[in-house]
């Protein structure tokens, strides 16, 4: 499908990242109004022009987690923001969304912890 420009030259080099890299789908609604009644989260950065986000519960976090060291050691990759992206650094799609913080501290409600420590 292509790649936008944040996408890594390695994975992008030949616009087919799809070959050489693992996906990895989280299901949840994305963006919600602000009136939803499920667990939200408040972007106060506003991130592709939204402010309320479906929140990730920390089971599916902690799943992802395990998951994802468990495919680097087996594979050789690095954990790290050059190697585990999200779609928004491919292919510019909106997921995972700003609700999961992979290696940066979110800036919202409720703030949150990146799941990768710097």
């Amino acid at each position: 499908e292509g790649c936008v420009s944040s996408c890594p030259a390695f994975l992008c080099g030949d616009g087919r990242p799809e070959s050489r890299s693992i996906g990895i789908e989280l299901v949840n609604r994305g963006k919600v109004p602000q009136d939803w009644r499920g667990a939200v989260y408040e972007d106060y950065g506003m991130a592709f022009g939204w402010r309320w986000w479906e929140e990730y519960p920390q089971a599916q976090r902690d799943a992802l987690k395990r998951l994802v060291e468990d495919i680097a050691v087996r594979w050789g990759i690095a954990v790290d923001p050059d190697h585990v992206l999200g779609h928004y650094r491919v292919q510019g799609k909106r997921d995972p969304g700003p609700a999961l913080n992979l290696f940066w501290e979110r800036n919202g409600n409720p703030r949150g912890r990146a799941i990768w420590g710097r």
